[in-house]
């Protein structure tokens, strides 16, 4: 381009702003400070138009500030014979430079760069448009895919807070879409309809003439049931239906609370909460894990507050299923109720919380299907009620974005397929 190392100190009336600048709004209220102690450090960008006057080509708030402080004259650079879609570019890479540019304009405008940069050369890469620009390749492909999605007008993309949250809206969703695909291909293949033999108008006209038909074969297959009550270990040995977007498990933790008499757990119909019961279903979940859970799924996995256990557990997996990247910090239910198990009086307070491990994966499972494993008690009468709590709802939008309507099978030592609305 023909920037030059040509410098003057002008006059502000001897320069001209097009009218079809790039920036319609020029707020200066935060430059005016700095220009007013130090001057103009860095020059304004003009071009010369050979008649007494110069065409600003990139610096407005510079330019702008001047104006308002009453300034007479500006230092400039000068720059000859540039086209227009140069002068283009010179401004918009003045303007991506500006800390208070609002993400959306800052996105548009790189792609805007971009694009200009291959209108001039048609073998214009990428990887040059980050480098004129002073980011890395991998952030200005980013800021592409999300300047694409804000084009097409994809509403979530325009109400992300700035252009990373946007792009794991995207991510989510092409995710999704990988996820929804690769289970249509490994879906068994449903059984064509039977196909009616076709009979001529004049003889199926007859009343003597008999059609005949072929039987439809009869199909054993049912809706599923809204609750399952199963063993868990024999259920994830059978099933063979496609993954799951999202796993709630909810096993026994393994602190032998079936023993105590605090919790009152007979009374809510007690299972075994053995600490050998608690690794063999952890080992079951991990050996299963790649037919129970989509690649991108999410998983919450409730455990005991004892940080040593959690630390045994997130061990364990990072051992047994090197896939689940757990979130370093576990999410915490405050029960309100300042219901809990009361510890022996010299061990300390009243537990009154329980806390869930959580892997929160890339893509947002709009079309999810869930998992849960819980133990093997009544649904109406359980010694922790979180299911049916304001705190799974508000967990589960701490994983993914959006309300959604999904089936989710339940199963643990345990039970139950069911659909709510989450």
């Amino acid at each position: 381009m023909g920037i030059t190392n040509k410098y003057k100190r002008l006059p502000l009336g001897v320069i001209v702003v097009r009218k079809d600048r790039q920036r319609q709004k020029v707020d200066v209220s935060d430059l005016k400070p700095s220009v007013e102690k130090r001057g103009v450090v860095q020059p304004i960008i003009v071009e010369d138009n050979r008649d007494g006057t110069y065409l600003l080509i990139a610096g407005e708030r510079r330019y702008r500030a001047s104006e308002e402080l009453g300034i007479k004259d500006i230092p400039c650079r000068m720059v000859e014979d540039l086209t227009e879609t140069e002068r283009q570019i010179l401004e918009l890479e003045e303007n991506v430079k500006r800390h208070d540019l609002e993400w959306k304009e800052e996105v548009r405008a790189i792609k805007r760069i971009h694009e200009l940069y291959l209108k001039i050369e048609e073998t214009w890469t990428q990887e040059k448009t980050a480098e004129s620009i002073g980011m890395t390749g991998g952030l200005l492909s980013i800021i592409l895919k999300v300047a694409e999605e804000l084009e097409l007008g994809n509403p979530m993309v325009e109400q992300a807070t700035g252009y990373r949250p946007a792009y794991n809206i995207i991510q989510r969703r092409d995710g999704r879409t990988a996820d929804d695909a690769m289970n249509d291909l490994l879906a068994p293949e449903e059984p064509a309809p039977p196909v009616q033999p076709e009979v001529p108008a004049e003889i199926a006209a007859s009343p003597e003439t008999k059609v005949p038909s072929i039987p439809v074969a009869r199909t054993s297959m049912k809706p599923p049931e809204s609750i399952l009550n199963v063993d868990f270990f024999q259920w994830v040995q059978v099933y063979k239906g496609p993954p799951f977007s999202f796993l709630h498990c909810d096993f026994p933790y393994g602190i032998g609370l079936h023993k105590s008499e605090q919790a009152n757990t007979s009374s809510h119909g007690g299972y075994d909460d053995s600490d050998e019961l608690y690794w063999s279903l952890c080992q079951a979940l991990a050996a299963n894990l790649d037919k129970l859970m989509t690649q991108s799924g999410h998983l919450m996995f409730w455990t005991s507050t004892n940080i040593r256990r959690q630390y045994r557990t997130l061990e364990f997996f990072k051992e047994k299923a090197p896939s689940l990247e757990f979130i370093p910090v576990p999410l915490t239910w405050l029960k309100t109720d300042n219901k809990g198990i009361l510890p022996d009086p010299k061990r300390g307070p009243r537990q009154i919380t329980e806390t869930a491990l959580s892997r929160r994966a890339v893509t947002d499972t709009l079309s999810a299907r869930f998992l849960m494993a819980t133990p093997p008690r009544p649904l109406r009468k359980s010694t922790s009620p979180r299911n049916r709590s304001p705190c799974f709802g508000t967990f589960s939008r701490c994983l993914w974005t959006r309300t959604l309507e999904c089936s989710i099978p339940l199963v643990g030592r345990g039970h139950h397929y069911a659909q709510p609305r989450v």
